[in-house]
């Protein structure tokens, strides 16, 4: 986690904040968990993120981070000129990894792969407290091979409840990607023992799709603007007969 509480003033400090980090070296043994109120562990490496994590390990909402998670949460920090208060924000419902508070928009970062269940818990979450809700995934997700790619579930489930654009993070940069189904055609020959004439067409695969780079943010035209969509299908909620609530980046 990037955020911990001292139990001495009951102060917030945060990891990367240069003024910070000179107060944490100092103090590095009296900081706390600001959700579980456990006792933390701040790691000050050269080679990785600076960082606070559990003594020991415990049932916590902040989960063990992998290193390219929180290098994604800082980085979408910059990105969006967010505020220190805005990043890991603990909701009553939700602990999203950023939240623009002006706006009510949850940021998700994923590095790794979750259920598809799991994914539509979160944004159904969101939704039914009137939050819209960003997910950034991580390029690790995708597979190497462009021409015969079969998108894990987790990436094929965004496309399909995020109006087909789906933001994915890699090499510090930001790109709107979306999936097209791959086709090949199918000539047409005869089966002249059956009489017979096959082929002809053109054959589509439903799981095994193209991937298509629309564009990478910001838009020369729109910047970094954010909007707000309600999508279609999806559990139904007090706010609307189905459909998600989600945020995207102006694009083409």
């Amino acid at each position: 986690m990037l955020r911990a509480k001292n139990n001495k003033s009951g102060k917030e400090f945060f990891s990367w904040n240069i003024d910070d980090y000179r107060f944490i070296i100092k103090n590095k043994n009296d900081f706390i968990c600001p959700v579980c109120k456990s006792e933390l562990i701040f790691v000050d490496g050269i080679q990785v993120v600076k960082h606070f994590r559990h003594k020991v390990k415990i049932d916590c909402d902040f989960e063990p981070e992998s290193e390219e998670h929180i290098e994604m949460k800082l980085f979408m920090k910059d990105f969006l000129n967010l505020k220190d208060k805005e990043i890991e924000v603990h909701l009553r419902f939700a602990k999203p990894d950023l939240l623009i508070m002006d706006k009510m928009i949850a940021i998700e970062v994923q590095k790794s792969n979750i259920t598809k269940r799991k994914f539509l818990d979160r944004c159904y979450n969101y939704t039914k407290n009137g939050i819209a809700v960003m997910w950034i995934f991580h390029d690790s997700l995708l597979k190497e091979d462009n021409k015969n790619q079969n998108i894990p579930i987790l990436l094929r489930c965004a496309a399909e409840h995020g109006c087909g654009r789906i933001y994915i993070y890699s090499e510090k940069k930001i790109y709107s990607i979306r999936f097209n189904m791959l086709s090949r055609w199918i000539d047409e020959y005869e089966d002249y023992k059956n009489k017979e004439v096959y082929g002809g067409y053109l054959k589509q695969y439903k799981k095994k799709k193209s991937i298509q780079v629309i564009q990478e943010i910001p838009d020369e035209i729109y910047g970094k603007k954010i909007y707000k969509v309600w999508t279609k299908g999806g559990r139904k909620n007090e706010y609307k007969s189905g459909g998600y609530y989600i945020a995207k980046f102006y694009d083409i």
